[in-house]
């Protein structure tokens, strides 16, 4: 877990990628809420805008050994490397038509 990042914050429609390596699952796809939360499987929402996938998956391991596991192992990360929320189709009378990165901010 301390290879996770630690610098990019977490903010409202990112996607993550999550895992428990105790479950023996595949990775999850979350997206994080207009409230600036996540529904994990088993704990619920959690508050992630302004944490780092470090921080999160720290508070989520705690979260996850109170109750179902005695030792949780959890990857988090950002789905995408780079800084978009996703891709949009232009059409119509526009000086660029055509598939566009919406940026993050």
């Amino acid at each position: 877990m301390d290879l996770l990042n630690n610098i990019k914050n977490i903010q409202i429609g990112d996607r993550l990628v999550y895992q428990v390596l105790e479950e023996r699952e595949s990775a999850v796809q979350l997206f994080v809420n207009d409230r600036g939360q996540v529904d994990f499987p088993l704990i619920g929402y959690v508050d992630a805008v302004g944490k780092t996938c470090y921080v999160l998956a720290y508070e989520v391991k705690e979260l996850l050994e109170v109750d179902f596991f005695h030792r949780a192992t959890v990857l988090l990360r950002h789905q995408f490397a780079d800084n978009s929320r996703g891709r949009i189709n232009v059409v119509g009378r526009v000086a660029r038509p055509g598939p566009i990165n919406i940026p993050a901010d």
